[in-house]
């Protein structure tokens, strides 16, 4: 099966344009469903593939699980489709680089436009998100997200996280007492660690002991949503905002951005998309899969 870019128009691009009209920070987020597990045309994987260049098709195939390898590709697909619809260029003249400071975060190679955009992906549980900031007046385009399956998320043991949680985070955390609700509030600090230190591109690697938050909410049905946590790096309060949503039930998504006086009350738009809806916009002749989740 071969397989080309597809032009420019369709809903998934009226999305992105819809989103940053309302904010300059945006989050997509979909189902892979069962994509990973698909084997009526074993060309399949290898056709998307066939979409990115070498050397991101070999970052696919270093991935030890099925799964893990396909919530890559389509983040890869996310990221391209992202690219062609911001700086509206063609599929085939987006392209990926990785920051020149070293820190690794990947960044579009498309000369001055890189200056406009900063994005960031995350993957778990069979979703994949793609966080979108563009630059403002007011400030440079930064933001960091992080995804965490509370189902997929195995049982976690505070203490066992004395090197990522400070004194103060253990503390709070362990006011929870239900099992259900500490789980839900320990991996809410690790999405809202993970997202800052995705931003500023360093990853865990950061002294994470140096970074403490505090003001976390507790996430439940009556609370989707919240921008109140702050967080301290050595000390000092940061002028960031981060945002914490509860998708689904079961999924957290930590979203953390530089803030500014003019935009401290905007909030990310965020929406979900269909896979069905990505494969069609970036390929003319792949075949719409059908997933559990898209009669949702």
């Amino acid at each position: 099966m071969s397989v080309k870019w597809r032009e420019m128009s369709n809903h998934v691009f009226q999305t992105i344009e819809k989103l940053l009209t309302t904010s300059s920070t945006a989050v997509l987020y979909l189902d892979i469903g069962d994509f990973w597990q698909k084997e009526s045309d074993p060309s399949f994987h290898a056709s998307l593939a066939s979409l990115v260049d070498s050397s991101e098709r070999k970052s696919v195939t270093q991935f030890r699980f099925r799964r893990d390898a396909a919530a890559h590709l389509i983040s890869l697909l996310l990221q391209h489709l992202v690219i062609a619809s911001i700086a509206h260029v063609a599929f085939d003249q987006t392209f990926i680089t990785r920051k020149p400071d070293g820190r690794g975060k990947p960044v579009p190679s498309s000369g001055d436009f890189a200056k406009l955009l900063d994005y960031n992906v995350s993957h778990h549980g069979g979703r994949v998100a793609i966080g979108i900031d563009v630059t403002s007046d007011v400030r440079p385009a930064c933001i960091g997200i992080d995804l965490v399956d509370l189902n997929t998320a195995g049982l976690a043991i505070v203490d066992d996280f004395r090197d990522i949680f400070s004194l103060s985070e253990r503390i709070a955390i362990k006011t929870h007492v239900d099992p259900v609700l500490q789980h839900r509030y320990l991996f809410s600090f690790w999405a809202l660690k993970e997202a800052f230190t995705k931003a500023i591109g360093t990853g865990l690697t950061a002294d994470l002991l140096a970074i403490q938050f505090s003001n976390v909410p507790l996430l439940s049905e009556s609370c989707m949503y919240s921008d109140s946590a702050k967080c301290h790096f050595h000390a000092d309060l940061l002028a960031w905002k981060f945002q914490l949503y509860f998708l689904e039930n079961c999924f957290i998504l930590a979203v953390a951005t530089p803030t500014s006086k003019l935009l401290c009350h905007t909030s990310t738009s965020v929406e979900r998309i269909l896979l069905p809806d990505l494969l069609s916009s970036v390929s003319v002749d792949i075949p719409r899969p059908t997933t559990t989740s898209d009669a949702d």
